[in-house]
């Protein structure tokens, strides 16, 4: 069974963002610098800091939503968790006995909102959260804790 945490839309907005703003970035420094267009200097720095607004926000997109696949495999009797972000790739393996359940996660964000995660809880207590992104939907959260709890106790 797979479970994958799909980030690439992330990815993807984050990239889009950073192209599009390097662009106007580009432009219209090009525009401003013309000698036939006197643009005051507070003109310029306000569309060098939006747009660099724009491109580290596009970063941010791309580097703060890693990818997460999880692999239960009953045959190897393992659960693998991979994470690949822009940077490094990580990989972590458990035993189906040192599981002791899938569980929903919570947290409260700043609104005041119920945030819900699916996270693999190991026999130490240690929690592992299986999405690295926080949904409003409990009972979807639920469902999917369920449906990996039921293949690996068949």
């Amino acid at each position: 069974m797979i479970f994958a945490d799909n980030t690439r839309y992330f990815w993807i907005i984050g990239a889009i963002v950073f192209v599009i703003s390097s662009i106007v970035l580009y432009y219209l420094n090009d525009v401003l610098r013309r000698a036939e267009y006197n643009a005051s200097g507070l003109a310029s720095a306000t569309i060098f800091l939006i747009c660099l607004t724009a491109i580290s926000g596009g970063f941010w997109l791309i580097f703060h939503h890693p990818f997460r696949k999880i692999i239960i495999d009953r045959n190897a009797e393992t659960v693998e968790v991979k994470q690949r972000s822009f940077v490094k790739m990580s990989q972590s393996e458990y035993e189906l006995k040192d599981i002791f359940m899938f569980d929903v996660g919570k947290m409260i964000n700043e609104s005041g909102d119920d945030m819900f995660r699916v996270e693999l809880v190991l026999k130490n207590g240690q929690r592992i959260p299986l999405a690295s992104k926080w949904t409003n939907s409990r009972e979807f959260c639920r469902n999917t804790a369920n449906e990996a709890e039921d293949f690996i106790r068949k």
